[in-house]
């Protein structure tokens, strides 16, 4: 059991909970209830992913530490951004600190940087050639052929689990292998989609109302 990982999960959701509540109502609060429920399942998921009986079991199979990998790269990551912790959590700290660091983000040029990049990065443009890009890199021949050869092995690759010993439903060490290569190439990709597929509708929304103040005039 990993005590920290506890520790910590627990207490950002007391915080980010504390910081909600403090917010109050509004024509908003409907969606930053489905927004707290991602954010706890985010933590959930590190959870799971950082505790027995997952922990444990991914140091003897490869395929549990690939479980272990989809929840900590690709579940936990979007759920807790969904969860938009921000405007929570800064409600939790004193008004004079949240004035002091308000006022530094807002006037002082040392956080000209940091305005620049998130307007930068939070353009849809950016944000889709970076994704493009990434799948394009992560598909060159040679990376793309080394991810192949895990899932096509004859052997087993990688010697802390080459031993044969007690894993998920008996399986030799080749045979977690490649069921552990299979959990990267498929599941891992969903997240991905849906994360995409949800971006495009909201670009695609947010500029419906500029197209029809365009038709009707």
């Amino acid at each position: 059991m990993n005590p920290n990982v506890l520790v910590v999960a627990l207490a950002a959701a007391v915080l980010y909970e504390l910081g909600r509540r403090r917010l109050g109502g509004g024509r908003s609060r409907r969606d930053r209830g489905w927004r707290a429920e991602a954010f706890y399942a985010g933590l959930a998921a590190l959870i799971v992913a950082t505790q027995p009986p997952l922990d444990g079991l991914a140091d003897r199979s490869f395929s549990a530490h690939m479980v272990q990998h989809l929840l900590l790269l690709t579940v936990a990551p979007p759920l807790l951004v969904l969860g938009a912790p921000w405007l929570p959590l800064w409600r939790t700290l004193p008004s004079r600190g949240r004035r002091r660091l308000g006022r530094w983000l807002a006037c002082s040029r040392g956080a000209v940087p940091l305005h620049l990049l998130a307007r930068t990065l939070g353009r849809p443009p950016v944000a889709w050639l970076l994704f493009v890009g990434a799948i394009a890199l992560s598909h060159l021949p040679a990376i793309f052929d080394l991810a192949l050869a895990i899932l096509q092995a004859r052997s087993p690759l990688y010697a802390p689990y080459a031993a044969e010993g007690h894993r998920p439903g008996g399986l030799t060490a080749l045979a977690d292998q490649q069921l552990g290569g299979a959990v990267m190439l498929e599941p891992a990709s969903l997240p991905l989609l849906v994360a995409l597929i949800w971006s495009v509708k909201r670009w695609l929304d947010a500029a419906q109302p500029s197209a029809a103040a365009g038709s009707s005039r």
